[in-house]
């Protein structure tokens, strides 16, 4: 695996890892985990999560939406820092607002998979994802360019209150990880910055056994284009 910098302070605002799977999980099976003595104890705010359809409208009426029950979103504290998502479909793990190394999230991760999997029984995974949510703040007069070496330049002077861009490749260390590196000019808590969100997927093989050391080569991936995609300028800011 290739060394990155280790960064004494970090931009990342949250760590979210994902499974999905085949099957649709019965929610009494959800509920037989959600009130697992461990999860209760770890994660003691339960909430039921949903998902919402739009249906497309038609002569020229307002759209409706469908509401389902899905699973439930499980938290540690408020505000929270790290929650749980069981759901009928895919499990994950965020990290919100702190930072854990990797290898930490993906232990703590793969014992939470494996408490479900002891009431539901095997599951036949399909995909995984890795999503890191960085922000980098403006400090007095940055640029855009100062910060991140994707290319934003445009000729509409310097007052552009959005800027968008996406980038979609296969990771070229390996194939079977498709990344997606979305950088936007945004808030958060009220600071002006850079909003840089990486998103990696993977396709699995349903015919074999899941191992969690199918998201080993997905950390390197995600250090790679994070220290890719921003300028040596904000790795010294965040190194000092």
């Amino acid at each position: 695996m290739a060394k990155f910098i280790k960064l004494k302070h970090t931009p990342i605002k949250e760590i979210i890892f994902t499974i999905s799977f085949k099957e649709n999980v019965d929610d009494n099976i959800l509920k037989e985990f959600i009130s697992l003595p461990i999860i209760k104890e770890r994660f003691p705010i339960q909430n039921k999560g949903f998902n919402a359809r739009v249906n497309s409208s038609q002569n020229n009426q307002l759209p409706t939406a469908n509401v389902s029950a899905d699973g439930y979103i499980l938290q540690k504290e408020l505000p929270q820092k790290k929650l749980l998502q069981a759901r009928r479909g895919s499990f994950s793990m965020h990290l919100v607002n702190d930072y854990e190394n990797f290898e930490t999230l993906i232990e703590e991760f793969t014992q939470y998979w494996n408490l479900l999997l002891n009431c539901s029984g095997s599951l036949s995974v399909y995909f995984i994802s890795v999503r890191y949510l960085n922000f980098i703040e403006f400090k007095e007069d940055d640029t855009v360019e100062q910060l991140i070496t994707i290319n934003t330049k445009h000729p509409f002077g310097t007052k552009i209150q959005n800027a968008y861009t996406q980038h979609s490749f296969v990771y070229d260390k390996n194939p079977s990880i498709l990344i997606n590196v979305i950088s936007l000019i945004g808030k958060n808590e009220n600071k002006d910055g850079i909003v840089l969100d990486l998103i990696l997927n993977k396709k699995i093989d349903i015919t074999n056994d899941f191992s969690f050391s199918s998201f080993d080569d997905m950390r390197e991936a995600k250090n790679d284009t994070f220290f890719k995609s921003v300028t040596e300028f904000t790795i010294n800011r965040y190194n000092q």
